[in-house]
């Protein structure tokens, strides 16, 4: 649910500032307003909670396959790959056709123009991030390091960060606690190489990372281990904490990298609450929240990637009609959501095709490899 969550984070973040108006000119700022900007503006905040929850999963999986002596890289790479390239490449080639369709169509007068009332989504002009170089960078990961992020799919900066981590952790590991001179001198050597590579700031970026393999390490506490007062009283605090964090972060933000740090622990103290809390195997899924969960969670990759493209295109049909941007009064929030839950249900048509066909896709290319 935090997964799901935090990708409906980054989204509505975008159809609030593609549609609405910016906080300065709301001529209402009653308290619901004041809500409602306040968590349509941590979009940045759930890519972090991302990265936390990236690297739970994802060491969980590394050093399972060590303490069952099945690691190999042809295992590894079959399943990450897979798992990001699947929904990736699908997204470049869809997100193509909409920036194109968009500027033939409704030009650079709107948002594609990268002017004043998008800037703050659309650096630049889409036009400018709209050629081939850029595509085949995006579909290699490396946005951000060697080419911008392609067309006007700007979140697609945080894919970059997140290949290199899958590639630098077990490169670490094998290094560290590897068997073997050479495969450690060689894994060292690659670890020199990556950094070198992806820079300061995918470096920096990678502990935030890390808290999340910190979670997934630490023993569980004994009062975790009993239901009652302890284990409810530390989640509610830590949660307590994490929402207090992020409103002092809007009113008095923290210089970066260090707010997205300070956001990053405490959300992996929350992952680690969860991951420790006692249950009956399976009971949670068979309820209506884990039903909901599992639907949202499958589903969140896509619209991660897969959004903004199709926000875009509909805020240039709209500007091209003369639609200015919105207060956020009655009529013109039930608007947002509507777009709203229509980029929901377009993501979960899209991630049909794409991400739950992840397992087929899998086998097909790597058989029992990549399972």
């Amino acid at each position: 649910m935090l997964r799901a969550v935090s990708a409906t984070l980054v989204m509505v973040g975008h159809v609030r500032g593609l549609f609405f108006v910016p906080y300065a000119n709301v001529t209402d700022k009653s308290w619901i307003n004041q809500a409602l900007y306040f968590f349509t503006g941590l979009g940045h905040e759930a890519v972090m909670v991302f990265f936390v929850l990236s690297g739970f999963f994802i060491s969980a999986n590394v050093f399972r396959a060590f303490g069952n002596e099945r690691w190999s890289w042809n295992w590894y790479l079959g399943r990450r790959v897979t798992r990001l390239s699947v929904v990736l490449w699908p997204s470049l080639l869809i997100g193509l056709a909409f920036d194109s369709a968009g500027l033939s169509l409704f030009g650079t007068e709107g948002p594609y123009g990268g002017g004043t009332g998008y800037d703050h989504i659309i650096a630049v002009p889409v036009a400018d991030r709209l050629d081939w170089t850029t595509f085949l960078g995006n579909a290699a990961y490396v946005q951000d390091i060697f080419v911008p992020t392609f067309g006007s799919n700007s979140p697609l900066w945080s894919l970059s960060f997140e290949f290199w981590y899958y590639m630098l952790f077990p490169c670490l590991l094998v290094a560290g606690f590897g068997r073997g001179l050479i495969p450690r001198v060689l894994h060292g050597l690659a670890v020199v190489a990556i950094l070198l590579l992806v820079g300061e700031v995918i470096l920096i970026y990678f502990f935030i990372w890390l808290f999340g393999v910190a979670a997934f390490l630490a023993p569980p506490h004994a009062a975790l281990a009993r239901r009652g007062l302890p284990r409810s009283t530390a989640l509610v605090a830590t949660g307590v904490i994490f929402f207090l964090l992020l409103i002092g972060g809007k009113l008095h933000p923290l210089p970066q990298p260090v707010g997205d740090i300070a956001v990053g622990i405490v959300c992996a103290v929350l992952v680690y609450l969860f991951a420790h809390m006692p249950s009956k195997r399976g009971s949670r899924e068979k309820t209506v929240y884990g039903k909901l969960a599992h639907l949202f969670a499958s589903f969140s990759y896509t619209l991660y990637l897969t959004h903004l493209p199709a926000l875009i295109f509909l805020c240039a049909w709209l500007a091209s009609i003369g639609n200015k941007h919105w207060q956020p009064d009655l009529l013109h929030g039930a608007y947002g959501l509507a777009i709203a839950g229509g980029t929901l249900a377009y993501a979960f048509g899209v991630a049909q095709l794409t991400e739950a066909r992840t397992d087929q896709v899998r086998k097909a290319l790597f058989g029992n490899r990549g399972g």
